[in-house]
């Protein structure tokens, strides 16, 4: 425990929690400290021998203010955390980010939500910016013409791109700077998970579960959205047990989905929900993937009745 001129505080281990300005970070918000303080607070974190990259600060539960779960995508994709896309090859996982960052790009509406819906109060998209570290795809010819199609605001996005190999702090703290001066970003999507952890010693032990901790500290004290791309485990099992990669992944996320294709109709697709940490179960949806005129490229058409169906009980059907 430190004092200051009679404010005791504890000291903790996050970073960025504790700042050198004197505030205190929760999920999008901010409650100052006295500035008498910081000092004390700072001398607890070097005296346990961690440098100011690696201390925290712990606040008494009564000190933040109590804060509802905030919405990139109302019920769906929470702010401030991870949630997690999981489907088989050629589904269409990226093509349904994609549409979703064209949608924050520009403002739009989300998929589902009705006139009557808009005007009852459901917010819209943003518009917003939005960071794309796509490993797999080009970004000359596949990223940007898919976003091009989509009707994507371009002036809104940056795309980050790893040369060689980098430490997993080293890897996260690039990404959270290439958009540490994106005050308005809303969205990251990292494209597929596999690989960006692949190259950083593996998905599984806990390098892996090391570094899913730290992308959820990346965006944990911003209101932007992490949407992280996982394809399937082999075999079969429960939704929750199907991702792949590391189980830190789906602990971690705060909201699931499962991206199929509808047995009864090849080019649909349905989005359905695996887990939803910070509300109840929300429905399901669904699209098609329609060519955009004489282009190779497609955009996504979405119906708008929603799938009351959850990503366990399609796969007990199936």
């Amino acid at each position: 425990m430190l004092a200051a001129n009679n404010y005791t505080y504890e000291h903790s281990l996050a970073r960025r929690m504790v700042r050198p300005e004197g505030e205190w970070k929760g999920r999008g918000s901010a409650q100052t400290l006295p500035e008498e303080a910081w000092p004390a607070l700072q001398e607890g974190c070097m005296d346990s021998g961690n440098s100011e990259q690696h201390c925290a600060s712990i606040v008494r539960l009564s000190a933040p203010p109590a804060e509802r779960p905030r919405w990139l995508w109302p019920q769906r994709i929470p702010l401030g955390c991870l949630t997690l896309l999981a489907g088989e090859p050629q589904v269409g996982k990226s093509y349904l980010t994609l549409d979703l960052a064209a949608r924050v790009s520009r403002g739009g509406p989300w998929p589902g939500e009705s006139g009557d819906e808009q005007k009852s109060g459901v917010k819209l998209a943003g518009p917003g910016s939005v960071l794309l570290v796509c490993i797999e795809d080009n970004v000359h010819d596949t990223v940007r013409p898919r976003l091009e199609a989509l009707g994507a605001d371009l002036s809104k996005f940056r795309f980050l791109h790893y040369n060689g190999d980098m430490k997993p702090e080293l890897r996260v703290e690039s990404l959270r700077e290439s958009y540490s001066d994106m005050n308005d970003c809303r969205l990251i999507v990292i494209d597929p998970i596999s690989a960006f952890m692949n190259e950083m010693g593996g998905t599984s032990g806990s390098q892996g579960r090391r570094l899913v901790y730290l992308l959820a500290e990346c965006v944990g004290y911003r209101a932007t959205a992490l949407v992280l791309v996982t394809h399937l485990r082999a075999g079969k099992g429960k939704a929750l047990q199907l991702p792949s990669g590391n189980d830190a992944l789906v602990r971690a996320a705060r909201a699931a989905w499962f991206l199929a294709s509808d047995p009864a109709e090849a080019e649909r697709r349905l989005l359905l929900s695996i887990k939803n940490n910070l509300g109840p179960p929300p429905s399901g949806l669904a699209f098609t993937l329609e060519p955009v005129g004489d282009r190779e490229f497609a955009r996504l058409q979405w119906e708008d009745e929603p799938v009351l169906m959850s990503a366990d009980e399609f796969l007990c059907e199936t």
